[in-house]
């Protein structure tokens, strides 16, 4: 009997496993209310389920603790991690708490350091509460999120030394409307509350062999004005694939450090993820 190539066997399967991951095993990812969507409420994965995304890895850990990270920003040398934990819940109603850092500091891409010099460093903690309420298809959702950057380090040969920071706070609601177990319809908002940066800088001046002079500089500011936008999603969810699409309008909120970029324009949702 004749051998068919490694090749030719891999592209008759194919189709096969596609349709595995798509619908084999327990059903992980069908949201109901043992399996919530988890993006913008309270809940968390179930111990040990895993959900594995276009951009994101999510394990839970116990009945109420999951955690995450971006394994796209390791690639570029961002260490991250989050922790998501949800002390209260009952009658459809409960809070929750989330808990990050990013860390990247430019040191990781000098392949010879320079004995003595402070690399620049980037840090970001993200801080997210949120308080959810059920009631037969609509769960309501409130979140606050909090963040606070922070750079620091020599950014001149060796005479410039900055430290500088931002602190924003964003009230972030959505509305899930659930059609079926299948698909639901989600109108969710971004609207800033807070928003200031701050910095200080050290210059150094040589007069000579013996004097040296620093002249120390630092400033802040509030920014005002509103900023915000609105999205409207479809959100699908199989055995274990979910898949979300949408439009949002408005400012765009950057990731992770929640800082709106000032012009307004319409862009994309799109998600994509399995659960385990």
């Amino acid at each position: 009997r004749p051998r068919r190539p490694a090749g030719a066997v891999v592209k008759r399967a194919l189709p096969g496993l596609l349709g595995l991951l798509l619908v084999a095993g327990p059903a992980a990812a069908y949201h109901d209310p043992e399996t919530p969507a988890t993006d913008y409420s309270i809940y968390t994965l179930k111990p040990w389920e895993l959900r594995l995304g276009l951009f994101a890895a999510e394990l839970g850990l116990l009945e109420s603790v999951q955690v995450s990270t971006y394994p796209l920003f390791w690639l570029v040398k961002v260490k991250n991690a989050q922790i998501k934990w949800r002390p209260w819940e009952s009658g459809g109603r409960g809070v929750s708490l989330e808990l990050g850092i990013f860390s990247l500091d430019l040191a990781d891409f000098v392949d010879e350091q320079e004995a003595g010099k402070d690399y620049p460093q980037f840090k970001v903690v993200p801080f997210n509460l949120v308080g959810s309420s059920r009631h037969d298809d609509f769960t309501f959702n409130a979140g606050l999120s909090f963040t606070w950057v922070n750079f620091s380090g020599t950014v001149d040969s060796a005479d410039l030394e900055a430290v500088g920071g931002a602190s924003t706070v964003m009230f972030r609601p959505a509305i899930e409307y659930r059609l079926s177990r299948t698909f639901a319809l989600v109108a969710e908002g971004r609207v800033k509350i807070y928003e200031r940066y701050s910095g200080r800088v050290v210059t150094t001046y040589t007069i000579d062999a013996d004097s040296e002079v620093d002249v120390v500089g630092s400033a802040g500011a509030e920014v005002d004005g509103p900023k915000g936008n609105v999205g409207l999603s479809a959100y699908w969810s199989w055995a274990t694939f979910n898949l979300r699409l949408g439009l949002t309008y408005g400012h765009i909120a950057v990731p992770v450090v929640n800082v709106f970029i000032p012009q307004v324009s319409v862009f994309p949702i799109v998600d994509a993820f399995w659960r385990f």
